[in-house]
């Protein structure tokens, strides 16, 4: 019976269902995480908040 320490790293994605994480960084190269959720593209600019000019 094998034991956790001899399991590699896609072995041990297979038992506990995947890392997410790390296929979205291995697919998406240049995406960014930002507050939690991962934009693909980079991360989205910030909304404009000075003065409009009229």
């Amino acid at each position: 019976m094998s034991t956790i320490i001899e399991l590699n790293t896609h072995d041990i994605d297979v038992v506990c269902g995947g890392n997410i994480i790390r296929e979205l960084e291995e697919r998406f190269p240049g995406g960014e995480w930002h507050n939690g959720s991962f934009y693909p593209n980079g991360r989205p600019q910030e909304p404009y908040t000075g003065p409009l000019p009229w």
